[in-house]
């Protein structure tokens, strides 16, 4: 990330994605370590067939996974994250797994004008997916809707 902040072109920015796999300990406890490697298996096929070739996706920590992306407006970034959402939703939908996946998100562009670090910046995004998990979990105490991209 650093090398294409320094190096990038003007006019192209760069999108992350930050997501956490949400009750994976839950996954774990209920039905054993190998339905929770599946369901990390499953959910990084959710983001790759998410996102295009040319974007970066890996494994941040244990459950969390980092997208990169290079985009032109902040409009394809929201995009990006809505077309998680639905393969997420169809995933579900689908699947015969005895558990479902769900991310929690937090995504941001990166502006170089801010002088933000690298770091800082994955800070902030960190924190916006922790949001969204603790928006969650309000919701499913509270029985209110999610808030939906």
């Amino acid at each position: 990330m650093r090398g294409w902040i320094k190096n990038g072109r003007e006019g192209a920015a760069l999108g992350v994605i930050m997501t956490d796999l949400d009750s994976f300990k839950k996954i774990n406890d209920s039905w054993g370590h190998d339905a929770g490697d599946q369901a990390l298996v499953e959910a990084g096929k959710i983001l790759k067939g998410s996102f295009r070739r040319e974007d970066l996706i890996c494994r941040f920590g244990g459950d969390e996974f980092v997208v990169v992306l290079k985009i032109k407006e902040g409009g394809d970034l929201t995009d990006a994250v809505k077309r998680l959402k639905t393969n997420t939703r169809t995933f579900n939908e689908r699947t015969e797994f005895p558990y479902s996946i769900n991310f929690s998100v937090g995504f941001g562009v990166y502006d170089r004008e801010s002088g933000m670090s690298v770091q800082q910046f994955m800070k902030r995004i960190d924190l916006f997916m922790y949001e969204d998990k603790r928006r969650k979990k309000t919701a499913e105490k509270t029985g209110a809707g999610l808030h939906k991209i």
